[in-house]
């Protein structure tokens, strides 16, 4: 499994038209590139088929999961049927919510956006997220932090869920199953300036429920290698949970989208990224 190029939160609603575009035809040019793996936030909900469509220029496969700005200024209900269309209606664009895709002998890609779930951290922090005012389903709980709660772990839960059902396909059949998700899974895998998130943030930056399954596939399916691609925290990070089971968290910056890591070899390089506004737009291999 070599050349799938792993982005996530490239952020696009925050670049001009013309900068994405430029983005995506340097992608275009890496050479022996196969795929491209985007652990959400590509976009908001008023600009996301835009830019998802100037994704299916590419003439490589784009695998893909929401992350919570996607669906900022619109809805769970009209951002998740927007990306069903999508996927049906472009061969190259794979929203993984919607199935599994194998991408190479023994290798299958999986994944859902994910959500955070509050079970981490203080419930009652003052810290506020922008999804609380931008996003149709959670607004209501804005004021009132048990529905915001339940809203939330209600969201967490339907993507678990979705996942399961996509893990009892797949590990049966498959010696590595690639999982992409937006939210860190476990507290090691959500950092700040080089910390594990505090009470203060814990809470809107880790899906325990998604932690949980994981460890629960990991263990029945020990022959299985499980690696975990996520963002959301911006900040990297690389966790081992379990013998076969590694997830990776990569490094975002607004205006400024670059490649978190690349499978080579079969392994994730992950270290020294690219960034489209460098003067040197090749990836460097670290040494992990």
């Amino acid at each position: 499994m070599n050349n799938y190029y792993w982005i996530t939160d490239p952020h696009f609603d925050h670049m001009n038209d013309d900068d994405v575009l430029n983005f995506i035809d340097l992608l275009s040019n890496i050479q022996n590139i196969k795929g491209i793996i985007i652990t959400g936030d590509i976009s908001n909900a008023t600009q996301l088929k835009k830019h998802l469509i100037g994704l299916s220029k590419l003439t490589i496969p784009t695998y893909f999961v929401a992350g919570n700005h996607d669906y900022y200024k619109g809805s769970f209900s009209n951002v998740d049927n927007l990306l069903f269309e999508m996927n049906s209606q472009y061969d190259n664009l794979y929203w993984l919510n919607a199935g599994e895709v194998e991408i190479d002998s023994g290798a299958v890609i999986t994944g859902v956006g994910g959500w955070y779930d509050a079970y981490y951290g203080d419930t009652n922090t003052r810290m506020e997220l922008n999804d609380f005012y931008l996003i149709e389903e959670l607004v209501p709980g804005k004021k009132f932090r048990n529905l915001l709660i339940e809203l939330v772990r209600q969201r967490a839960r339907s993507e678990v869920e979705v996942l399961r059902s996509q893990l009892d396909r797949v590990c049966e059949r498959y010696k590595r199953v690639i999982i992409a998700t937006h939210v860190p899974p476990y507290p090691e895998s959500s950092l700040y300036r080089g910390k594990v998130n505090d009470d203060y943030a814990a809470p809107w930056f880790i899906s325990r429920l998604m932690g949980e399954l994981l460890v629960d596939y990991a263990e029945r399916y020990r022959e299985v290698e499980f690696i975990v691609l996520c963002g959301h925290s911006h900040h990297p990070a690389e966790f081992r949970k379990r013998d076969n089971l590694i997830v990776y968290t990569g490094l975002a910056k607004y205006d400024n989208p670059g490649v978190a890591g690349v499978f080579e070899d079969n392994k994730m390089m992950i270290g020294t990224v690219y960034y489209f506004l460098s003067s040197d737009w090749k990836y460097r291999k670290s040494n992990k």
